[in-house]
């Protein structure tokens, strides 16, 4: 059920600019050169971008909520959530503030705030909600309301497949309401997403054992202990491979920070910044050099030196 609001990876997209000169011509621009940072530089291109975003444009919802998605995706909650707080400030009802405040809050350990927040944009953009429903339901289920839970998740599943972490979710509802067939059935529902197995088949004996069935509570448990050790394996060998640099693969980084530099040079080109929107269109470039996106809103700026 959950997903990041943050742009597509792998989609760069145009934008109309308000024209003040000619259109450069295509052959005025030579690629910059690849952008090869390490994960570390990577990571504070990144906040710079979204700090610089917030400076440069204090008052503006759109730039604020990127600066936020921009921050939080590269682990500075604290950041991003003051560029949601800021846009709270200016819109009340703002969709993208409700949700940015309640993955902040839910980051931190703060449910109730986190379910106070996915209640509000329930209230503002109904659909959102639904699409980011795993900060309200997970925290519902922490701070022990599972009967809320339940009728949050259960609509949603008489409409639309449940991903397998939903079904966990549901599943640790009914076992805190010592339901445990009820409970039984949902870890079953999860057994075939990979990313869940593991923990499906460790609920699933759980709720078995309490329906007195030993002999499959421990096929269940055994089969949790071999995903995890495999589990474990991976994480080991992951533990011994080279320096943090090499763990941290900074190039699996790069399309979103070439994403997030695109939007920002779409922001201030729409805004009359040319420089600074031709600056960030160079920077996207030097990330995605396949991508036609960057040169192109180039070619829509007014000629002028290229950064």
């Amino acid at each position: 059920m959950e997903r990041l609001t943050r742009p597509d990876d792998n989609r760069l997209s145009t934008v109309a600019i308000p024209q003040e000169a000619p259109i450069a011509e295509a052959a005025r621009f030579v690629p910059p050169p690849r952008a090869e940072p390490t994960y570390t530089e990577t990571v504070a291109e990144a906040r710079q971008l979204g700090k610089e975003i917030m400076e440069k444009l204090p008052g503006d919802v759109q730039a604020l909520a990127l600066a936020g998605n921009v921050l939080f995706a590269f682990g500075d909650p604290e950041q991003a959530e003051a560029a949601w707080r800021r846009i709270g400030e200016l819109d009340a009802q703002s969709a993208e503030a409700w949700l940015g405040l309640a993955k902040t809050a839910h980051k931190r350990g703060d449910f109730e705030r986190a379910a106070q927040c996915m209640q509000q944009l329930s209230d503002v953009a109904p659909a959102l909600a639904d699409s980011h429903v795993f900060f309200l339901v997970d925290s519902l289920l922490k701070l022990g309301r599972p009967q809320e839970v339940i009728d949050r998740l259960e609509p949603l599943g008489q409409s639309a497949t449940l991903p397998g972490g939903a079904r966990v979710t549901l599943g640790q509802a009914y076992y805190q309401l010592r339901q445990f067939e009820l409970s039984a059935d949902q870890y079953r529902q999860a057994l075939d997403d990979p990313q869940y197995a593991a923990v499906a088949h460790y609920g699933l004996s759980s709720s078995l054992m309490r329906l007195g069935r030993q002999d499959e509570a421990k096929q269940c448990r055994q089969e949790y202990a071999r995903l995890h050790q495999k589990e474990m394996q991976v994480f080991d060998r992951m533990q011994r491979a080279g320096t943090d640099e090499e763990r941290d693969d900074p190039a699996s980084l790069y399309p979103l920070l070439a994403s997030f530099h695109f939007e920002a040079a779409k922001l201030y080109a729409i805004r009359g910044q040319r420089e600074r929107a031709a600056k960030h269109a160079f920077r996207a470039w030097a990330f995605a050099p396949d991508r036609p996106e960057p040169r192109a809103l180039l070619e829509s700026l007014s000629p002028g030196e290229s950064p």
